[in-house]
């Protein structure tokens, strides 16, 4: 039940968290770069 929930959820907001996550990978990629540039 709480599974199916959690689907409903998931789906339902899919676009702003597909956005979000997108935007934390691009983030996460940036911060790791300039890690590697700087050291």
């Amino acid at each position: 039940m709480l599974n199916d929930f959690g689907k409903f959820v998931i789906f339902y907001f899919q676009p702003t968290y597909m956005t979000s996550l997108k935007t934390a990978q691009i983030i996460m990629i940036m911060s790791i770069t300039e890690r590697l540039s700087v050291g």
